[in-house]
């Protein structure tokens, strides 16, 4: 297999590719044999020359190599080559929380209640972590907590990853514009409203992780966006018992307070969390469980890509890093997806678009995932432009100010180029055609005109 040279990594395999940045499988070789598997992120090429991205991408960077522990996924390094930075991530061998509860879906199952409780104590203590002030640093709000970003290793361990737009607690609670990032239907309300957010803003979205995990279902998901918001913000909801009568009481109330609208009626911290949700500690059984369950899933949906989709899946795993891209700027009046920079209104027919909201999604995430995960990981990945022309701009979707004055929401999805046209016909073949049906047409009047007359002779 062919390798790609970048720094102290080879760059084995390209696991994805957006519109800002693309992440590759790589390996960092050392002496007496030394090799470790990383997932590098990279910023495309016209990124490089944008101040700004590069300057969130570092902080990113930054902020996420600060934050050591155990149900964090790990920034192992960052730095520039040939004036292109880069990110180099922990790899997880399993796959992302949003493909585990969608494959049990498919089977129509869910995870068990003892699965939920250990999922939320990790992910709680992840958030205890991150929001805590810690020597030389600063504690943080993740502000894009989502089962895209939770991972799930198939050792049943469970990692909070993509602190791509976190914040300083305290240095800043409000964004600098009416744009404000993340999914949708994980959006605590005081964030997608008025662009303020605190620690409880998390657990707003990790009540909801909760809450589709336990119940099968988002709690707020409506017709289009802007209704999903709407029920967001007056708590509109069915009740989590309805949907999981079996999960016990303390479980089912824990998460409930998690997604209440009102901050001040959340837990108080993530360390509150961990002690409402103390009582329910699994035994150390149930992540063995959750690993088996991660790898029979593994093992399937890497069965049912081969069967599937063999030439698609087969060229992204065993193609070789490809060159770099060329792309161009988007349109000026489109946002960055890690920039909190102003940008101009649409125009005053662009209505609340609907989504798929598991798609709309800050920045490009990165692909830590495991050898099997990565052809699901490709599948879904934006491909590379094969020209010098731009990936088209991003989606946004501004609100309706009449339902929330002040306050835009930038919502990415996909950003496969459009498919080219069907080639007209020329027309010097279409009088060809016009001609020739009408001398068939005379021919054949001809022919049965003089059959007639010999007929009647």
């Amino acid at each position: 297999m062919r390798v790609q040279r970048f720094g102290p990594y080879e760059l084995v395999r390209r696991l994805g590719s957006g519109g800002m940045a693309e992440t590759y499988l790589a390996v960092r070789r050392g002496p007496g044999g030394f090799e470790q598997q990383v997932c590098v992120k990279r910023i495309l090429p016209f990124y490089e020359r944008d101040p700004q991205f590069v300057k969130d991408f570092l902080e990113e960077a930054r902020l996420a190599a600060q934050l050591r522990h155990s149900n964090i996924a790990q920034v192992v390094d960052f730095g520039e080559v040939d004036g292109s930075h880069y990110l180099a991530l922990e790899l997880v061998d399993g796959m992302d929380l949003r493909t585990l509860l969608r494959r049990l879906r498919d089977r129509g199952e869910r995870l068990t209640p003892p699965q939920v409780a250990l999922v939320g104590l990790d992910l709680a203590a992840a958030l205890d972590f991150a929001h805590t002030p810690g020597p030389n640093r600063d504690g943080v709000v993740h502000r894009d907590v989502s089962p895209s970003n939770v991972l799930v290793s198939r050792a049943g361990e469970i990692y909070l990853t993509d602190f791509g737009i976190a914040r300083a607690v305290g240095a800043k609670r409000r964004t600098d514009s009416g744009v404000v990032k993340g999914k949708v239907p994980y959006m605590a309300p005081e964030y997608a409203l008025h662009a303020t957010f605190d620690g409880r803003t998390d657990l707003f979205s990790l009540g909801v992780c909760l809450y589709e995990a336990l119940g099968g279902q988002r709690p707020f998901d409506g017709a289009t966006e802007l209704d999903t918001l709407q029920r967001i913000e007056r708590g509109q909801h069915p009740p989590l018992a309805s949907l999981a009568p079996d999960a016990p009481a303390p479980l089912v109330a824990a998460i409930e307070r998690l997604i209440r609208p009102e901050p001040d009626q959340r837990f108080a911290g993530a360390a509150a969390l961990i002690e409402a949700l103390a009582p329910l500690s699994p035994p150390v059984t149930v992540r063995r469980e959750l690993g088996v369950e991660v790898r029979g899933l593994s093992e399937s949906l890497s069965e049912s890509l081969r069967l599937s989709a063999p030439s698609r899946t087969a060229a992204l795993l065993d193609a070789p890093a490809p060159a770099y891209p060329e792309v161009r700027s988007a349109a000026p009046d489109v946002a960055t997806r890690t920039s909190d920079a102003p940008r101009q209104p649409g125009p005053p027919e662009a209505g609340w678009a609907s989504t798929d909201p598991d798609q709309i999604s800050h920045h490009d995430r990165p692909s830590p995932y495991g050898a099997t995960e990565l052809a699901q990981a490709t599948v879904s990945a934006t491909e590379v432009l094969p020209t010098s022309e731009p990936p088209p701009p991003m989606a946004t979707t501004p609100l309706g100010s009449s339902a929330i004055p002040g306050i835009e929401i930038a919502a990415i999805g996909d950003s496969l180029p459009p498919a080219p046209p069907a080639a007209k016909p020329r027309r010097g073949l279409v009088v060809a055609l016009a001609v020739l049906g009408v001398l068939t047409f005379l021919l054949a009047t001809a022919g049965t005109y003089a059959l007639v007359l010999a007929l009647q002779n």
